[in-house]
């Protein structure tokens, strides 16, 4: 394929469930800690992972066989027993007698295909790189994920795979969780986990977190919680706080809140500190006001604010949570008494560019344009001000609203029509993070709503050359314009 790999900054909001792949951070399971005490924020950024020295070969360790070392290392260390596969029982809410095993046959997938892209986001060219285990670490030291890929790929049809320890691997699986196109990132993360199985290597708990996450990101709840299921019982991985929030996340897609509240009361039970861990409050509050239950998230909401007490202050991320489900249920009064009880610093941290992603996307599900449009000017001044506070000895940094707040105004500039705003808004996006597919969809609709068949067709054919998947009705209203306007 020739997507792009370049890694993406957009912070996604808990509705989509963007969580990013921390390699330094989930690099600590190699060094002896249990994997239930692993937890990764949900908000995190994804970095690249450091330079390496030019002697060493492997990216992640100096030592080529630390996988196997650590292995021997825990033969030896005592360690407390882990629960067979078998005493998984998903309980039901109703009876807690009776197990309740995981319907993955009704949760919706998507086609194992995609659009190939025609044309580069940033060079339009092709990056001809070589087939060895030398060239592949030397693009990765260099931070180029795009010939990384390459030679990863010509690896594989020149079958030298042999060659890849597990660790390049899993680097490329962390890349791949900031695939500018989430569709390819999916298809190959699953190629990616295969090859590992072919080279004789067993993944470990960082794999199964970047399969998931590609899933999430594209959107497919059923391969999400799939991959959760293989984790358990087929290689016998105890889940993390982290694993379990991105099955939460996957059945708040899918709207089955009766999964979501049983699988966040597994995790209380199996993870050992996981109800104090404000990354799982919020994406289960988030999934249940998906999944249409918003009674059970102001429930989990008021409960998080009893336990902590009125003297500590609640997480921020929790309360945006809470913002987006009174958004879905068109509830935004609510969420704009919270929003301001955060700017008032009534949260455990200030509020910062994704409390207002929250708040706008409540206010363009709601239908509130007017006020989205206020919300985005206060955005804006807030950005201002944010870059304007650097000290004056360092590179003041600039500070952007995030890509899906774009987003959301550009939903807004296509349900009225505004094409100069959306066009305005979409070159301001790409000049901070690679314009996703939702962002080409919304400016076409502009047009479309606009009367302007020509630059509809025009923004609609670069999306496909860029290798999105648009949606179904848009295809058909693009095809049904071009037909009304005749030929050229």
């Amino acid at each position: 394929m020739k997507a792009s790999l370049r890694p993406s900054t957009a912070s996604l909001s808990c509705a989509h469930v963007a969580f990013r792949l921390h390699l330094a951070a989930l690099a600590r399971i190699r060094a002896g800690q249990t994997a239930r005490l692993i937890t990764v924020s949900a908000g995190a950024t994804t970095r690249p992972p450091p330079p390496l020295q030019k002697q060493q070969r492997y990216p992640l360790h100096s030592q080529p066989h630390q996988r196997q070392q650590q292995h021997q290392h825990q033969q030896h260390t005592p360690s407390p027993p882990t629960p067979e596969p078998s005493a998984w029982r998903w309980q039901s809410l109703t009876d807690d007698s009776s197990p309740l095993s995981i319907a993955i046959e009704s949760l919706p997938t998507l086609g194992r295909w995609t659009v190939r892209p025609a044309r580069r986001p940033l060079t339009g060219t092709t990056d001809m790189s070589g087939s060895s285990l030398l060239e592949l670490h030397d693009a990765l030291r260099d931070h180029d994920v795009r010939r990384a890929w390459k030679v990863y790929k010509e690896m594989y049809r020149r079958s030298v795979y042999s060659q890849l320890h597990a660790d390049d691997h899993t680097v490329m699986l962390g890349w791949l969780t900031a695939h500018t196109l989430p569709r390819l990132a999916a298809l190959h993360a699953s190629r990616v986990m295969e090859n590992m199985r072919r080279c004789g290597h067993t993944p470990d708990l960082r794999d199964y977190h970047a399969v998931m996450l590609c899933h999430l990101r594209n959107r497919d709840p059923r391969r999400c919680v799939e991959v959760f299921k293989r984790m358990v019982d087929e290689d016998h991985i105890e889940p993390d706080a982290r694993a379990f929030t991105m099955a939460i996340a996957a059945f708040g897609q899918a709207g089955d809140s009766r999964s979501v509240r049983s699988l966040w009361r597994q995790m209380g039970e199996k993870v050992l500190g996981a109800r104090t861990n404000m990354d799982a409050w919020a994406v289960t509050i988030d999934a249940l006001g998906a999944s249409g239950k918003l009674d059970d998230a102001e429930r989990m909401y008021a409960e998080v604010q009893d336990g902590l007490g009125p003297a500590r202050p609640l997480d921020r991320k929790v309360h945006e949570a809470m913002i987006q489900a009174y958004g879905r249920a068109l509830r935004l009064a609510p969420a704009m008494k919270i929003f301001a009880a955060i700017k008032d610093g009534k949260a455990a941290t200030l509020i910062d560019i994704e409390t207002y992603d929250a708040i706008l996307r409540a206010c363009v599900m709601s239908g509130e344009d007017e006020l989205a449009a206020e919300l985005w000017d206060e955005l804006e001044a807030f950005c201002t001000r944010a870059s304007d506070a650097a000290p004056a000895s360092q590179t003041r940094p600039t500070s952007k609203p995030l890509a899906s707040s774009y987003n959301s105004m550009l939903e807004v500039c296509a349900r009225s029509g505004q094409t100069t705003r959306a066009e305005q808004l979409f070159q301001a996006l790409s000049e901070s993070y690679p314009p996703p597919g939702t962002s080409y969809e919304h400016l076409v609709r502009a047009h479309l709503n606009d009367g302007n068949i020509a630059a509809a067709c025009a923004r609609f054919d670069e999306l496909i050359e860029r290798g999105h998947m648009p949606g179904a009705q848009l295809v058909a209203d693009v095809h049904k314009a071009r037909r009304e306007q005749g030929p050229a």
